[in-house]
């Protein structure tokens, strides 16, 4: 947000524009255009919601999480949003997709159980957590700016770093499914195929790089957005 308005109030500027905010004063008070364009921008990946194109019933949490911090916030969006479409008659199935690949991985992904855990006041907060790489396609491989030059490839081959995260969530929530799988188009499917009869609630979150692969396949089959 604080990179939008220096790069609005510059231009606007040379425009020929007054009565801009000085992005260095941290007390400015913003025009109302700004504040508008704030209130109602839309940020693909960030708190966004999306039904399934394809599966009736399941509903897509899409959030990057790739800090402690961020993670949290993730969680607590999800378990506010989700709860909101959930009574005590009616439980839904939640599921996991989750990949960090060059940050500590298993820190991250117990930050997130344990937020959510408190959050939701369950203790099993997903039926199955399903691992993956942020390797978009299963036949094409990475879709071309979706490609991170920060991963080690032997790593990406060998699953190393999914494994590492299935062992560590079976050991924080045994009671959960663990799935690993080697790319995004897998995952998205294995999570449509984990509970077919049932109302579903699937979590995206950790690398940017698996929700913009995410995002890229859900809109390969013409996922509509909320």
């Amino acid at each position: 947000a604080s990179v939008a308005i220096a790069i609005c109030a510059s231009h606007l500027q040379k425009l020929g524009y007054s009565g801009l905010p000085d992005p260095r004063d941290k007390e400015a008070t913003l025009p109302a255009e700004f504040i508008a364009g704030l209130e109602q921008v839309h940020l693909g990946g960030r708190c966004e919601v999306r039904p399934d194109a394809l599966r009736q019933g399941l509903t897509w949490y899409v959030d990057g999480g790739h800090t402690l911090e961020s993670i949290e916030m993730a969680a607590t969006w999800f378990a506010s949003t989700a709860a909101q479409s959930q009574s005590d008659a009616q439980r839904k199935t939640r599921i996991l997709v989750f990949n960090q690949q060059t940050r500590d991985a298993a820190s991250l992904a117990r930050k997130l159980h344990d937020t959510l855990a408190s959050a939701l006041n369950d203790k099993h907060p997903f039926k199955h957590a399903i691992f993956c790489t942020n390797t978009t396609y299963k036949d094409a491989g990475f879709k071309a700016d979706l490609v991170s030059i920060n991963t080690n490839k032997s790593d990406i081959d060998t699953l190393k770093v999914q494994k590492e995260l299935a062992g560590s969530w079976d050991s924080i929530d045994p009671d959960a499914s663990v799935h690993v799988l080697s790319t995004i188009e897998e995952a998205i499917s294995k999570a449509r195929e984990l509970a077919p009869e049932d109302q579903v609630e699937v979590l995206v979150t950790g690398s940017l790089h698996l929700v913009g692969g995410v995002i890229e396949v859900l809109e390969s089959g013409g996922e509509s957005t909320q």
